[in-house]
């Protein structure tokens, strides 16, 4: 019960609408994750009161789940982070979605905007970047030494989108990432030397993240 907004379990437990069973000297009262956790740090657990079990409902048949996060050295705090929970019927449409986000609000919160784009939708790159967008408008994330909120928003947004798609191959991220350098205005001739040609799937959102916002910000200087 740390309820820390940058751990990766509380995240886990929201998107997969888990049930907190607390129980104090004279009654016993059973939680979900927007209730339990309160703001950093803190949860709804009253003085009297012990977390004495978590229970997690099982997945549709059939669904998907991912988790991806970034943080700047292994063993780190993530910097961002997202799981999602992806059900689709036998077209291939979105059935359910649930998007949870880490380390974008003081608990983790659910992406309801992405979510509610994804329902009865194909699972492509134009839905993914529209979740990231959503996403993006929805969050402010605290900044600090280690990243600004700007930073994080456009962090938080590139995970989602990855955590959408993850359940497919990488060929799918490759095309997911080409899309938003164009939606950019950028080229692969326009990437630093050491990085042109490099799979995208390997070369990560989060470098795309700093170095599509350091484009932006020198072309705004410019």
């Amino acid at each position: 019960a740390h309820a820390d907004p940058a751990a990766e379990l509380p995240v886990v437990f929201t998107v997969l609408d888990a049930r907190f069973h607390l129980r104090g000297r004279s009654a016993a009262r059973t939680v979900r994750p927007a209730e339990f956790f309160k703001t950093h740090l803190t949860t709804a657990l009253e003085p009297d009161e012990l977390l004495t079990e978590i229970e997690v409902p099982t997945p549709p048949p059939g669904a998907s789940t991912s988790f991806v996060e970034f943080a700047r050295r292994h063993g780190d705090f993530a910097l961002g982070g997202a799981a999602a929970m992806v059900d689709l019927d036998g077209d291939g449409r979105c059935r359910e979605a649930r998007i949870a986000l880490l380390a974008a609000a003081p608990t983790p919160v659910r992406a309801t905007g992405a979510e509610s784009v994804l329902v009865g939708h194909e699972l492509n790159i134009e839905a993914a970047a529209e979740a990231r967008a959503l996403t993006e408008a929805e969050i402010e994330p605290t900044g600090d030494v280690h990243g600004s909120s700007e930073y994080r928003r456009l962090l938080i947004g590139a995970l989602v989108e990855r955590a959408v798609l993850e359940r497919e191959h990488s060929d799918i991220i490759n095309e997911a990432v080409n899309y938003r350098l164009a939606m950019l205005g950028l080229s692969d001739e326009a990437l630093p030397e050491n990085v042109r040609g490099v799979d995208r799937a390997q070369l990560g959102d989060a470098y795309l993240v700093v170095y599509s916002s350091s484009t932006k910000m020198s072309r705004a200087r410019d």
